[in-house]
């Protein structure tokens, strides 16, 4: 499923393949249709609400967005980069 997404943002051109989460959870979603381990992982989804993740990385908004729509509780030790004086 996941190769499949990534073949047709090459196809149509986009600069970057890489999917964000909403990507990745539409792909578990979809692919939870036919696949056991997948409808199991999207069946435990919801065990994750108040969970702590830690990140290393600033991550975009949208991924962000999301992440909190699913109820992880965000942290990260990114180094935002100003210039200095």
């Amino acid at each position: 499923m996941i190769q499949s997404i990534i073949q047709l943002k090459t196809t149509i051109g986009l600069s970057s393949t890489s999917l964000d989460v909403k990507e990745i959870l539409n792909a578990l979603a979809a692919s939870a249709v036919s696949d056991q381990n997948s409808q199991r992982c999207l069946n435990a989804l919801g065990k994750l609400k108040r969970c702590e993740m830690h990140t290393t990385h600033l991550m975009n908004e949208g991924n962000e967005k999301t992440l909190k729509q699913a109820g992880l509780n965000l942290t990260t030790d990114a180094k935002l980069p100003f210039p200095e004086d």
